[in-house]
């Protein structure tokens, strides 16, 4: 599983580098400096900060 935080993209390849899936975050604003009001990037971005990988056994209700 790769992100690229910076462009809001989550997916996961096979060892043959085939993608299985992919999500790119739809949800756009404005980047802050915590505790500032200067913004870090201009215009609306869509960064991830992270992004975990669960088991199906994990999430029982799936």
């Amino acid at each position: 599983m790769i992100t690229e935080g910076a462009y809001g993209r989550i997916f996961e390849v096979t060892v043959s580098g085939e993608i299985v899936w992919e999500y790119i975050n739809p949800y756009f604003g404005n980047q802050n400096a915590p505790g500032e009001s200067a913004f870090v990037a201009r215009g609306e971005q869509n960064s991830v900060f992270r992004a975990f990988r669960y088991a199906p056994e994990v999430i029982a209700w799936l």
